[in-house]
């Protein structure tokens, strides 16, 4: 049997499983020696077959005499050639080769057509070296020389033609010792010089697919080349896609049984794939544990992709069991997105069949991947099939609802507003009846449907408010068909709230959820600043107008008035309180009485040096903020003249001014809160001498 080759248009198949359980040796095409170097010395010929048995039939040589075999793969189309020279001239190898390429070594006793060049010629003349050389044109030379031409049977020369190989076939030579003779032999593969059958190449990761187009436990992986079983396991390879990580574990059907080497191999997957997606194989390479070919050349790193794509699951339905009245048909109907075959209990393959008696009738359905099945039992009778239009219902504002009345075997319907059709949609609250008639008689049934509102905002949503020590503030969030989650765990409509901080809640509803929340803060201490900082005098009023920390406080003044300001007629003691929710003031504002000033101004003078009244000047006991004096003598000529309160000390010009009588005027300026603020004065004094 030849194994099945994974290629582009072949993803899914299965590779040959070994005939025999012997481990391949040199002897056997399993175990053919890779032709990894120009010249191969064979000191002593083994004698047998191997442990694989007849694996030649039909060629030009007589059985697996003494045989040794030797594999290659072509790196560029040409001409493939060799010379086999005995160590004893006088022994006999014949020897043919195959090309296995599209092959296998199983198939070999089965496939004559697999011989690509073949010399069996011995006797004298014909002993001793052999080959394929281009000394002939011959391919195919059987036993014994000089028969010409020659054929399968008979032969001409030791010598073959040059065989014609073509880039990326591999091809095993099998070489026999007729004579049986120990002395061995060396082959010399010279000839085949520029078609690269000396392997120099890292082997490449060719395909990865799943063995099962339903994914599965098991992927499929091809090298370009043969491989060393000692020298691939699973720790060469990871695998990453959906439904990850994965475990893996290396098969071969060739390395399991003993063989040396082999191109395909199984990677056992657990978990199992079972989603489409992209999948990567990644071949890895550390330095140590590399995979090899037959030459010894170590596999790079690779990354392969593979997309699996998985049918859809089905899911068939025939629906509730049925009662049908006499005489009434029924349709089933087992259509299923991504169904491709389906299997009646009566036998029909159609999605659907018609029923027109009792009985289980039963459906699978099924595709490349899955299938389902499904029943339903028919009966017959004289009663209409109950009519469920289903339990109260709750409708959502601004939503709408089918209510679906169909029957199989209606006749008419009738709905307790008039309409008539099987189904109809639902906005508004109300109870909604219908009655179907069927051939069995009429059915029934009604159904009341609620409408319902979201939660709304709670009424103290967004609030925010002082809460005086020991208050109590009750916050009702109540409505209609809700449940309440406070954000300290209770479910009661209301809370009593007897500190400071932020409160919320969540109202849910079949309609929606809503949140709502209130700040309480604790209240700021209660302040008040006076603006009184001065004196009145008798007969003055001051507006009084404190500044108040809290702007919603309450003033209560003296005379029991409310109110920002308050008009004080005079000086005095006021009494103040100042309130609100959480504190109250009581204040205490003295306004003094501004201080009275007297002026003295002598009658007389006498500016004689003596230290005792020699100056005219004017007296008072409050400190003026200017004093303008004049001095005039009888004629009304100006004498004196101060601006800074400094008196007269009867002097005109430097001179002693006359004894007599002098008028004088003055102007008194004094700060504020003293009464009067501004004085004009006159008056006359007498100057002695």
């Amino acid at each position: 049997m030849k194994p099945c080759r994974l290629h582009a248009a072949l993803l899914w198949c299965s590779l040959p499983l070994a005939l025999n359980a012997q481990t391949p040796t040199i002897q056997d095409c399993l175990g053919a020696i890779p032709i990894c170097q120009q010249i191969y010395t064979e000191a002593l010929a083994p004698v047998g077959d191997g442990n694989i048995h007849d694996e030649i039939q039909g060629t030009c040589m007589d059985g697996e005499l003494n045989i040794i075999w030797y594999t290659f793969t072509v790196n560029q189309t040409g001409d493939f050639g060799f010379v086999l020279t005995p160590n004893n001239p006088d022994d006999d190898y014949d020897w043919a080769l195959f090309d296995i390429t599209h092959a296998s070594c199983e198939d070999l006793p089965d496939d004559p057509s697999l011989v690509v060049s073949c010399n069996a010629a011995g006797g004298t003349g014909c002993h001793g070296p052999t080959g394929a050389t281009g000394d002939t044109n011959f391919d195919i030379q059987g036993a014994g020389c000089f028969t010409f031409p020659p054929n399968q049977s008979f032969g001409w020369s030791p010598f073959n033609d040059l065989v014609p190989v073509v880039a990326g076939n591999t091809y095993v030579l099998a070489v026999s010792n007729w004579t049986g003779s120990p002395f061995g032999y060396t082959i010399d593969f010279g000839l085949s010089t520029g078609i690269g059958i000396l392997d120099e190449e890292p082997p490449l990761l060719e395909l990865v697919a799943p063995s099962d187009p339903c994914g599965g436990d098991l992927l499929l992986l091809q090298f370009n080349e043969n491989i060393q079983c000692a020298s691939i396991s699973a720790a060469n390879f990871e695998l990453l896609g959906p439904g990850g990580p994965y475990l893996l574990t290396l098969e071969s059907d060739l390395c399991d049984v003993g063989a040396s080497y082999g191109k395909d191999f199984h990677l056992r997957i657990e978990p199992p794939l079972t989603q489409s997606g992209a999948y990567q194989l990644n071949l890895l390479s550390n330095g140590l544990d590399e995979v090899l070919d037959l030459c010894d050349n170590a596999a790079e790193p690779q990354a392969l992709l593979f997309d699996l794509l998985l049918p859809p699951t089905l899911d068939v339905d025939l629906g509730p069991d049925l009662s049908l009245c006499e005489g009434e048909t029924l349709t089933l109907d087992a259509s299923t997105p991504g169904a491709d075959d389906y299997s009646w209990s009566n036998g029909s393959t159609a999605p659907s069949i018609l029923v027109n008696g009792e009985g289980t009738y039963s459906v699978t359905v099924s595709n490349v991947c899955f299938s389902d099945s499904d029943e339903i039992v028919i009966t017959f009778g004289n009663e209409p099939p109950p009519l469920e239009l289903g339990d109260s219902l709750l409708l959502c504002s601004g939503e709408s609802l089918t209510l679906d009345a169909s029957l199989s075997s209606a006749i008419a319907y009738s709905w307790n507003d008039g309409l008539a059709t099987p189904t109809r949609t639902i906005t508004q609250e109300g109870t909604y009846a219908v009655t179907v008639t069927t051939p069995c008689g009429e059915t029934s049934d009604a159904v009341w449907v609620g409408v319902l509102s979201p939660p709304e905002p709670p009424p103290f949503d967004g609030s925010s408010a002082p809460i005086c020590p020991g208050e109590e503030v009750l916050l009702d969030a109540s409505q209609p068909q809700v449940q309440y989650l406070w954000d300290d765990g209770s479910t009661n409509p209301t809370r009593l709230i007897t500190q400071p901080g932020t409160y919320a809640v969540t109202l849910t509803n079949p309609c929606g959820t809503l949140s709502g929340q209130a700040e309480f803060l604790g209240p700021p201490p209660l302040t008040v600043e006076w603006n009184v900082d001065t004196v009145l005098c008798p007969g003055e009023s001051l507006l009084l107008r404190p500044l108040v920390s809290d702007p919603d406080a309450r003033l209560l003044w003296p005379d029991l008035s409310e109110g920002p300001e308050f008009l004080a007629p005079g000086p005095g003691r006021y009494l103040l309180r100042v309130s609100n929710k959480c504190e109250a003031l009581d204040l205490t504002l003295e306004i003094p009485e501004c201080p009275q000033c007297s002026i003295y101004a002598p009658n007389a003078f006498s500016p004689d040096g003596d230290g005792i009244n020699d100056r005219f000047e004017l007296y008072t006991n409050c400190t003026p903020e200017f004093l303008h004096l004049q001095v005039f003598d009888r004629w009304g000529s100006l004498v004196f003249e101060s601006k800074s309160g400094e008196g007269w000390d009867g002097t005109v010009q430097g001179r002693k001014a006359q004894e007599g009588v002098y008028v004088w005027r003055a102007e008194i300026l004094f700060p504020a809160g003293i009464q009067p603020p501004r004085q004009l004065l006159k008056g006359d004094v007498l100057l002695l001498r």
